[in-house]
């Protein structure tokens, strides 16, 4: 499960959220690979979402992007009940 939130604080000095980006990268292809369910959540103004949302459904449609944080952990839990 990611949860992506919108950023509060800008810090100037490093990309917001660069680990998690890579991280939901790796997790991908492990998805694209069989291997895990994967649930994604990403919140209203976190940077750059529509790429995002537009990569996840050129390549794994299937994967759920919710849009609240309650609604991404609901979805996790029906996936792994």
């Amino acid at each position: 499960m990611f949860w992506l939130a919108k950023e509060i604080t800008h810090t100037c000095d490093r990309a917001y959220a660069q680990t998690t980006r890579f991280e939901l990268g790796e997790w991908k292809a492990r998805y694209d690979q069989g291997k895990i369910k994967l649930v994604l959540g990403i919140e209203e103004g976190f940077s750059n979402s529509r790429y995002i949302r537009r990569r996840f459904s050129q390549d794994c449609p299937s994967v759920k992007i919710c849009s609240s944080l309650e609604e991404t952990c609901q979805e996790i839990v029906k996936q792994i009940s």
